[in-house]
């Protein structure tokens, strides 16, 4: 059952990648591909980083979150984290490979923002018990002081 989910959200992801518009996939629900069989391959190490653009950063915090979720899909199936480097490089390197055949635009920046939505979900997976093992209790004449939850 894991390792069918994982897939599907691979395939997910593919839809994604490879839909010609991403705009029309999510606000008109129009699925269309169009393959290019010769694509511009230098485009992959254009820079196009635009922090003032609105619409960029949303875009770019979707390709975060994306790879969060396929990073957390990923430990739960094999719960180790060289898997989710793994894994979250690949997936990454392969979706911007894929826009370029797809009239997409790849870019080696996305994968660096796809790397990213892994390593915070590793951060969060490895932070998470770190901070939830401290508690806050209070102290003498009010202070407040940490103390190890053992539960």
């Amino acid at each position: 059952m894991r390792a069918f989910i994982f897939l599907f959200y691979l395939l997910f992801l593919f839809f994604f990648t490879c839909t010609e518009s991403l705009s029309h996939l999510l606000h008109e629900y129009q699925l269309h591909f169009r393959f290019s069989p010769n694509p511009p391959l230098h485009e992959f190490f254009h820079n196009d980083f635009s922090i003032d653009n609105s619409a960029y950063m949303t875009q770019k915090l979707g390709h975060v979150m994306s790879f969060f979720f396929l990073g957390a899909i990923t430990y739960w199936k094999w719960p180790s984290r060289l898997v989710v480097i793994l894994v979250g490089l690949g997936a990454g390197f392969t979706t911007e490979i894929l826009q370029l055949y797809f009239s997409r635009s790849g870019r080696l920046l996305d994968v660096g923002y796809d790397v990213c939505g892994s390593l915070i979900f590793l951060g969060a997976l490895i932070g998470y018990p770190l901070i939830r093992s401290e508690v806050m209790v209070e102290g003498d004449k009010g202070t407040m002081k940490r103390r190890r939850n053992v539960s």
